[in-house]
């Protein structure tokens, strides 16, 4: 599912970009508009068909699930503890897996990504739309790679070690950026700069992924099946408040001549994320590093 949505990320941009360089603004406009329209019909299609088909989505009332009709004895017991439980936020910041899913939502404080406020900014200091559209691309790839590369990491360290190496690649990566920007306007020549910029952006872009699969897979395997959707919900809350003050670093600093400060503040951001989970390791594994051979 991972690799599906990453490789539509990927097309999208290379088809708007050419709607908008090579038609019309105006077909552009339409193509969008009408794709955007099926899109919508097709998903309540498919909603419509779900709800019909899963009974349970007919009634307010809270699902319980049935005990197994030859269950032994004790087993029903065994499935009355297996059912979702509610998970407090007073439980939910002392669970186990609090800091990996704080690190993760941290994440979103990042206005360095291919999003609106990224792509307006690099419009604005003299980027085509065409080459924008390409680097999209070529990120999204960079994506695809990680949903590949992370499976073969964690077989030969685990998904801890995976993460904690992910997401410290994406911090160092994303300074890169910032060094970019820093220094556009100063000694750093037009091409430095580009390399920089691109070449970091494409490259934060293999940490994320590979660090987002790990956090994911963790958080299943350290958390029980009754807690999971709670935990889960919780940090998906978490994930989109802190979604929201990325655009409140933008609305408070929305000159493009001073966009090197919400970069600054993401990269810090992302930053803390890496130490937040480094702690996680360290709390967990008592140690960070230790001797491995890699075949």
């Amino acid at each position: 599912m991972r690799r599906i949505d990453l490789v539509c990320k990927t097309v999208s941009p290379i088809f708007v970009g050419y709607l908008l360089t090579t038609p019309s603004p105006f077909v552009a406009t339409v193509a969008i508009s009408t794709w955007t329209t099926v899109s919508a019909v097709v998903e309540y299609i498919l909603v419509s068909q779900i709800h019909r088909d899963i009974p349970a989505l007919h009634t307010r009332a809270p699902y319980t699930p049935p005990s197994p009709p030859t269950a032994a004895p004790g087993e029903s017991e065994q499935v009355e503890e297996e059912a979702s439980v509610p998970v407090s936020f007073r439980e939910y910041i002392h669970h186990k897996t609090f800091l990996i899913t704080l690190s993760i939502g941290m994440l979103y404080i990042n206005v360095l990504s291919f999003g609106g406020t990224m792509t307006s900014y690099l419009t604005m200091i003299g980027y085509s739309n065409s080459l924008l559209g390409i680097m999209k691309a070529v990120s999204g790839a960079m994506g695809v790679a990680g949903t590949y590369v992370e499976p073969l990491l964690s077989k030969r360290i685990g998904n801890v070690r995976t993460g904690l190496w992910s997401i410290w690649q994406l911090a160092l990566t994303l300074s890169l950026v910032l060094i970019a920007i820093a220094n556009k306007a100063h000694d750093m020549t037009l091409t430095t700069t580009s390399v920089l910029l691109f070449g970091g952006m494409a490259a934060s872009r293999l940490g994320l992924w590979m660090f987002d699969l790990a956090e994911s897979l963790i958080l299943q395997e350290y958390t029980s099946s009754s807690h999971i959707t709670s935990v889960t919900g919780w940090q998906y809350s978490m994930c989109n408040i802190f979604d929201l003050l990325q655009y409140v670093l933008t609305i408070v600093w929305s000159d493009p001549k001073v966009f090197v400060v919400p970069a600054s503040i993401s990269v810090g951001v992302v930053v803390a994320a890496a130490g937040v989970y480094t702690g996680f390791v360290w709390k967990d594994r008592g140690h960070l590093l230790h001797h491995i051979k890699l075949k």
